[in-house]
């Protein structure tokens, strides 16, 4: 923006003046140092140093940057000039700027006097003497000066994985602030801050900081729920400040940028003549002060109420009758619009439209809850990352992968979109499908990544729970500051987040109760409401030929008894009815307490479950032993009993699953030093496999090309070959196959040479 008659500095300030306001704002600047005990959003679990400054020293309320207070659990203490230490705790974070509050309680600071920093956001002026102070580079108290050269930068990328402001101007000077400083007070010479330090470049001197006009607005509404000499309200939330958003990136671009998407020359008039706002603008009517440009859609968040209604190059021209060519005026109008719509005119190529749409409110988008799962955390995907990675909100994120999901190969950041079969849509559904595995269970799990987001992933899932316990819900308590254990399973992002946002979730959620409520038996299969999956009910069967028969009219009908018995549950702790069943024709249906109910016998693991788990594992000479043609003709007909409740389809589904479950594999594959001269740079990795062949001698896995590779399927066959061959081979034999090696040797050293030996050799092989 470009100011015409903002207040600009009557007079160098002298150096008494600067010695008086530094000796004012110095006592009040404080040291943080921060630990997030667990990964959360954008943030990972770290320890690191920062800056605050005391803006109410009654309440004891420290203003800092929302990277620093972070969305997540911390602990955190402030460091006071006197070296006194005292634990802080998060009150507020915005939802989408780089600001936040600590407090800490001051009857517990005992051996100095602290003040506080008064907030002047329209004290900012182009030319103004400024000076920094903080923890710049941990050196505890530094002091940098600088010139404030520009009331109108661009929010600064930090990069895609990380917090990225938006939506806002930056104020920009070359005072060189590195890592330490964040947090730090930008003042003025009357000791008056205005403006709040947030990031630099490493290369250069340039500095980002956050304008205030946002900051006071969220202190006044923090203070009114607050009374003086008392405590926070207990009922206190984030919420309590209003924030609205069209979840729209807009961009602010000059008139001569605008005309080339088709800006009317009429239209350029109207914003121009009109009263325009500007950060250090000497009121708030922004009378003398006007555009110099106008806001532009970059971008919409998929699913969001804007998606498909605003479109990227629309200029927006009015919001409510009124002109929009500042974020400042902008986000006043949504803020008050929290539940509400707005009419909003724009244009588009040149042409007007007029658009209606609903204000969200983004504390809803905005996660304050995460799931544990044995080291790892799970939440909802946020504004941040939605916005960043055009992303759908409410998906399960993947903060931190923790034990169970790193075995699984769950890279970070990742996306789960099925557990078990069932999807996961929201953290809700996947809380469920994760609480309800048992120990010892083995089940697919389905992601995407947002780097190849077209492709989905599938992964074997192995609970264990003897070191880590079960999974545990988090909520976080804004007016403790703390983060709670919750019995309760996370709530959806808002209330009209189905219909607006992920219409498909409900539906997900009415199959999955429907389906859970297929699996309940009538004496009490189900614990506080959660279906436990692995009660299953066994059915007796009457004798071995009207098993067979059974079997036979299956293998008529296309069903494979193989696929059949594979219905059941084949998790740890589940069991067989094909021996301790059909003898006495009783059934075990365990009671809440897990224990077997009166007059009912406590059924083992079944000869057809070894076969899965030996199947998962890729054993084929434990899988083949395990399994005997009668266990899997009486488990089938068992299986088929079983299911005489369930429709045809559903039948059908299940034994898909099951069968393919029972197949899969984890292949590790391991690359010899001479194949990475072919481009290869990883010596080792793992990857998913199908077993398509089972035979008493050889067994046959389907892999993908990325997993197997030419080079790596030629050194498995000949693995498999030397194995054979040392065994049972001919002397000859053993001498090709040591040719073919030494070939592959000096193909590293002779590509040329190598390839054409080794191409006659494994010929004669």
């Amino acid at each position: 923006m470009e100011e015409l008659a903002v207040e600009q500095p009557t007079a160098t300030a002298t150096a008494e003046d600067w010695l008086m306001a530094l000796e004012k704002v110095v006592p009040c600047c404080v040291v943080l140092k921060v630990t997030q005990t667990r990964a959360f959003d954008t943030e990972p679990a770290s320890s690191s140093y920062a800056t605050g400054f005391i803006v109410d020293k009654a309440r004891g309320i420290i203003c800092t940057n929302r990277h620093v207070v972070t969305p997540g659990p911390i602990v955190a203490e402030a460091i006071f000039l006197n070296r006194e230490e005292l634990p802080v705790f998060p009150v507020y974070y915005d939802p989408v700027h780089d600001f936040g509050f600590l407090r800490f309680n001051p009857s517990k600071l005992q051996f100095m006097q602290v003040g506080e920093v008064l907030l002047a956001p329209e004290a900012a002026a182009l030319g103004l003497e400024i000076r920094v102070v903080g923890n710049d580079s941990g050196e505890k108290v530094s002091i940098l000066a600088g010139t404030l050269a520009r009331l109108d930068r661009d929010a600064p990328h930090y990069g895609r994985k990380n917090y990225n402001d938006f939506n806002t101007f930056y104020l920009q000077a070359a005072s060189g602030t590195k890592g330490g400083s964040s947090g730090s007070p930008v003042i003025d010479s009357q000791g008056r801050a205005v403006g709040l330090n947030a990031g630099g470049k490493n290369k250069a001197a340039s500095a980002y900081y956050l304008p205030l006009e946002r900051v006071v607005r969220a202190l006044h509404l923090l203070q009114q729920h607050w009374p003086l000499g008392g405590c926070i309200s207990s009922s206190w939330s984030a919420a309590a400040v209003s924030r609205g958003d069209l979840q729209t990136t807009f961009m602010f671009k000059g008139f001569d940028e605008v005309r080339r998407l088709g800006l009317r020359k009429d239209t350029e008039g109207v914003v121009r003549a009109a009263n325009a706002r500007s950060h250090g603008a000497p009121g708030a009517t922004g009378e003398g002060v006007h555009a110099v440009g106008m806001l532009v859609v970059e971008a919409t968040v998929p699913g969001s109420p804007a998606d498909s209604v605003l479109e990227p190059g629309d200029v927006l021209v009015r919001m409510n009758g009124q002109v929009m060519s500042h974020f400042l005026a902008l986000e006043e109008m949504l803020d008050d619009a929290v539940g509400q719509s707005v009419d909003i005119e724009l244009e588009r190529g040149g042409q007007p439209v007029t658009l209606t749409i609903p204000v969200t409110d983004l504390h809803s988008v905005t996660p304050s809850s995460m799931l544990e799962l044995a080291g790892g955390s799970l939440h909802a995907l946020s504004y941040q990352q939605a916005r960043t990675n055009r992303a759908q909100l409410g998906q399960v994120y993947v903060a931190e992968p923790g034990y169970v999901l790193g075995r699984a190969a769950v890279p970070k950041f990742a996306i789960i979109t099925a557990v078990d079969g069932v999807a996961t849509p929201d953290m809700q559904t996947a809380a469920k499908g994760l609480t309800m595995l048992q120990h010892g269970a083995r089940v697919p799990l389905e992601y995407y990544t947002f780097n190849e987001r077209h492709r989905r992933h599938t992964a074997i899932l192995q609970v264990d729970r003897q070191w880590y316990g079960g999974p545990v819900h988090w909520v976080r308590d804004d007016a403790a500051g703390a983060w709670h254990p919750s019995m309760e399973l996370p709530v959806l992002l808002s209330p009209g987040w189905d219909s607006v946002i992920a219409p498909a979730a409900a539906a997900s959620r009415a199959g999955k109760a429907a389906n859970q409520a297929d699996k309940v038996q009538a004496d009490g299969s189900v614990c506080n409401g959660v279906v436990a999956e692995d009660m299953v009910m066994q059915v007796s069967v009457p004798d071995s030929q009207q098993a067979m028969a059974d079997a036979g009219q299956q293998q008529k009908n296309g069903m494979h008894p193989i696929v059949a018995a594979s219905r059941r549950k084949l998790s740890k702790g589940t069991t067989g009815a094909a021996a301790a069943g059909t003898a006495n024709g009783s059934s075990a249906v365990p009671d809440r307490q897990g224990k077997a109910q009166t007059g009912v016998k406590r059924t083992t693991r079944s000869s057809t479950t070894f076969a899965a788990d030996a199947a998962v594992y890729g054993s084929a000479k434990k899988a083949e032993a395990a399994v005997s043609n009668s266990t899997i003709i009486q488990a089938a007909a068992t299986a088929a009993a079983a299911n005489l409740k369930c429709s045809s389809s559903e039948a059908m589904t299940k034994a898909v699953e099951e069968a393919m479950r029972a197949s899969l594999v984890l292949v590790d594959v391991d690359i010899p030093l001479v194949a990475l001269s072919d481009g290869v740079h990883a010596r080792s990795f793992q990857g998913c496999g199908l077993v398509v062949y089972h035979g008493e001698h050889m067994g046959l896995v389907l892999v993908s090309g990325a997993v197997a590779g030419s080079y790596c399927a030629l050194w498995k066959h000949m693995l498999a070959m030397a194995c054979a061959w040392l065994i049972g081979g001919t002397f000859a034999q053993v001498c090709a196959l040591a040719v073919v090696c030494a070939c592959l040797v000096a193909r590293s050293v002779l590509p040329r040479l190598g390839w054409w030996c080794f191409m006659r050799a494994y010929v004669c092989v």
